[in-house]
């Protein structure tokens, strides 16, 4: 699901929660009219019930107003507490995303750009995303590009992540992310032993590094990273700690880097477009 979806699904959520309330009230005011009158043995006559509707929209109007208000007021208090979701990350957590003991990295070690990205394998805009990463590694290998796979999107991708994995312990995971970029199937364990056979690993360690301690590390690592950085969606970028999020296009990375390299923001826009 991706942010947009969850917005609105937490508004209308909201809405219904709102609506729930206001039946609820119209039931508890007319039952206690009724009540009210039965128990003094009376019957209520055409003023009393036009009387009783006409206190019932005031009470739904008043309630209406007032939790109107106090959601207005705390949406502006999370405004104001919330921390910007496009500000560059700290130096602290810039080395911990970039730092590849144990995750695959391409490009020179003391490259001048740093591109850090958090991807899902059956994710459809990680698949986009990593098209434009891979051509960007074919054309500026100036540019060093860390890989870090989160299972998020479904529970069998925990197997393709543990396999990919494997496959970098073996120097075979360039080769995977072709297979994997030109793939419009959804991948599973299966599937994805099927690219490691196609792309020549060695099947008999591959069984074994999957369930490594090794492995399992590296994906816990990478889920609590992406917790610390305010990772909310995948594919998310960061480049030079700055982060984008959604795909983006090969051009507009290109751009976006030569614009965090001359010191120049870029703006939240450009960090959040979808192709």
């Amino acid at each position: 699901m991706t942010e947009s979806q969850e917005t609105q699904t937490t508004q209308q959520n909201s809405n219904q929660g709102l609506l729930a309330a206001i039946v609820v009230l119209v039931l508890v005011v007319i039952g206690f009219a009724f009540f009210a009158y039965h128990s003094r043995g009376n019957s209520l006559t055409d003023e009393d019930r036009v009387r009783i509707v006409k206190e019932v929209v005031e009470a739904i109007r008043t309630e209406t107003t007032k939790t109107t208000a106090d959601i207005k007021t705390a949406i502006e208090d999370v405004k104001e507490t919330a921390p910007d979701p496009f500000a560059p990350i700290s130096e602290e957590l810039r080395t911990a995303i970039e730092t590849t003991e144990n995750v695959p990295a391409f490009g020179p070690a003391d490259a001048e750009t740093v591109m850090v990205m958090f991807s899902d394998p059956n994710c459809g805009y990680c698949r986009r995303q990593l098209s434009a990463i891979l051509r960007l590694m074919d054309e500026h290998s100036e540019v060093r590009v860390v890989f870090r796979e989160i299972p998020v999107v479904s529970a069998e991708t925990v197997d393709v992540v543990a396999i990919a994995h494997a496959l970098h312990m073996q120097g075979k995971y360039r080769e995977y992310l072709t297979e994997l970029a030109d793939s419009s199937k959804r991948v599973n364990g299966d599937i994805a032993l099927e690219m490691a056979r196609k792309i020549g690993a060695d099947m008999d360690r591959l069984r074994n590094d999957r369930f490594s301690r090794k492995t399992t590390e590296a994906t816990r690592e990478n889920i609590a990273l992406a917790s610390k950085v305010n990772v909310t969606g995948t594919p998310t970028l960061f480049i030079n700690g700055t982060v984008l999020r959604g795909a983006h296009t090969y051009e507009d990375i290109r751009e976006i880097i030569e614009k965090i390299k001359e010191g120049r923001p870029s703006s939240p826009a450009e960090n959040q477009k979808k192709e």
